[in-house]
């Protein structure tokens, strides 16, 4: 009797669906502030390459799929402006995106972000709106429950467009250092 009692244990949990102990750990509402390092190359009227910084906040949701896949929707904005050439500085910048990633263990997980990302140029005072396309890879350790530190690597291609008179190149590679409390 007893080692039918244990089959019986064997073959339900392998027909029970798996826990989400360690995507769970991920999911829900989150808020990050970071700091960003934003490295531009293109053009505006002449050559742009510049390394500047910006602070910037997320907003994101993320839900278990599985054991360990999660899936985050989510929004950033830059809260400052920062210089990409000696005439040419970029505003407003936002961003949507979906960002699947991978709970390693219970603390870390790894993630991809894809995104459609928008900013405002101004070229010698003449602005205008850009928009683009920006991917990265980022990684998430969670210090308890609800307090997280994050990195992340992203690249974001903006639009060839002509602003006034000047033709306008650009992408930024943006890292990113942040700290977020999930809800």
């Amino acid at each position: 009797m007893k080692k039918i009692a244990i089959a019986a244990a064997i073959g339900l949990s392998a027909l029970t669906p798996p826990t989400f102990a360690q995507a769970l750990n991920f999911g829900g509402f989150s808020l990050t502030g970071a700091l960003n390092v934003n490295s531009n190359s293109g053009e505006a009227g002449n050559k742009v390459d510049a390394t500047r910084g910006n602070l910037g906040v997320t907003a994101q949701y993320d839900v278990a799929l599985g054991s360990a896949l999660v899936m985050g929707l989510g929004a950033s904005l830059g809260l400052n402006s920062f210089d990409i050439a000696g005439n040419a500085k970029l505003k407003s910048t936002a961003s949507v995106f979906v960002a699947p990633g991978f709970a390693i263990n219970k603390q870390a997980m790894v993630y991809g972000k894809v995104a459609v990302v928008s900013a405002q140029v101004d070229i010698d005072g003449v602005g205008a709106p850009i928009s683009g396309t920006g991917t990265g890879l980022g990684l998430r350790y969670l210090v308890n429950k609800n307090l997280f530190v994050q990195g992340e690597y992203l690249l974001h291609k903006y639009n060839d467009q002509t602003i006034g008179s000047i033709a306008f190149k650009n992408q930024t590679s943006v890292f990113t250092m942040g700290v977020g409390y999930k809800f």
